[in-house]
């Protein structure tokens, strides 16, 4: 254990990975945004803080967010998509989660990932956690809420079962076909939408369950 937390530290200390398009020498705009989070509140609260869960986490590893899964979960996996920000290098980072994962996972956070995808990326994706996914396990995603055409893609780290912060982590704009909150209901099915949130910030949190 401690042998992880240490190579998580140089991790994180060592910056996020550089996006491409990013010019050299362009630093992102950093602006760390802290609040409440009643969408990880409310996947939380389904299930048991006793160690038993596993729980797939779309996002970079976060130290702060590894130990709050501690108390939930005896598996934790950072899939890392937004590492290298390529067309398809989020594809090859999920295809390296091992097959006997495959219907294990009770937790998972998809964070913005969806904004950032194409509709048929949209689609490749859920059909792909619904792979992962336990039957009732939970699904936790945060959508742009504002119609705009272009993000500034976040990272997301959690300080407390409600509570998380975020910042810009590029300096660069992402294009997107904003979501509506009736097409984000059909797009993720199998997942069944049970809980929606709205947030500062022009994000919206969504909570589904695996039918």
């Amino acid at each position: 254990m401690a042998g992880w937390l240490d190579r998580l530290g140089r991790r994180i200390s060592s910056g996020s990975s550089s996006v491409p398009g990013d010019q050299e020498g362009d630093e992102p705009e950093r602006r760390r945004i802290t609040g409440s989070t009643p969408g990880i509140a409310a996947l939380l609260e389904a299930v048991e803080a006793d160690g038993s869960h596993s729980i797939l986490d779309l996002g970079p590893a976060m130290a702060s967010s590894f130990q709050l899964y501690r108390r939930f979960a005896h598996r934790i996996r950072f899939a890392d998509l937004f590492g290298e920000w390529t067309k398809e290098g989020w594809k090859t980072a999920l295809a390296s989660i091992p097959q006997q994962a495959r219907g294990s996972y009770d937790l998972i956070l998809a964070w913005d990932m969806l904004d950032r995808l194409s509709p048929d990326g949209r689609r490749e994706l859920i059909d792909t956690l619904a792979g992962l996914s336990a039957p009732g396990a939970g699904f936790h995603t945060v959508i742009h809420d504002s119609g705009v055409e272009t993000i500034r893609p976040l990272q997301f780290g959690l300080l407390d079962v409600d509570r998380m912060y975020y910042e810009p982590s590029s300096s660069i704009r992402l294009s997107r076909t904003p979501i509506l909150p009736a097409e984000l209901a059909r797009l993720v099915e199998p997942f069944r939408v049970t809980r929606a949130f709205t947030l500062k910030g022009d994000l919206r949190e969504y909570v589904a369950i695996r039918s």
